[in-house]
């Protein structure tokens, strides 16, 4: 049990703000975001002065949700396409 919480990302990152340890905060900053833990993490790396690593944080999370984006079209366009053929097929056989 012990392992799992020294493991948990979020719960580390948690912590990291409550006791402003603010390059804790950045070395977990690969979690879920909401928008309170994205304005802290940005202050992080404010306070530290790692504005480079910010921007570089900021691109790979637009890249990371534009993949996602791109996955969850693609599937949804492949059922469409699935759903469009029953009909089809359904009308042909009419």
């Amino acid at each position: 049990m012990a392992g799992a919480i020294e493991e948990n990302e979020v719960l580390t990152f948690k912590i990291a703000l409550m006791q402003n340890q603010y390059q804790v905060m950045i070395e977990n900053s690969d979690i879920c975001f909401n928008e309170r833990r994205a304005k802290k993490v940005v202050e992080a790396f404010v306070l530290t002065n790692q504005s480079k690593a910010l921007g570089t944080l900021i691109d790979a999370k637009k890249k990371e949700n534009l993949k996602k984006n791109v996955d969850i079209l693609t599937k949804e366009s492949e059922q469409i396409k699935a759903r469009a053929n029953e009909i089809e097929e359904f009308i042909k056989g009419s």
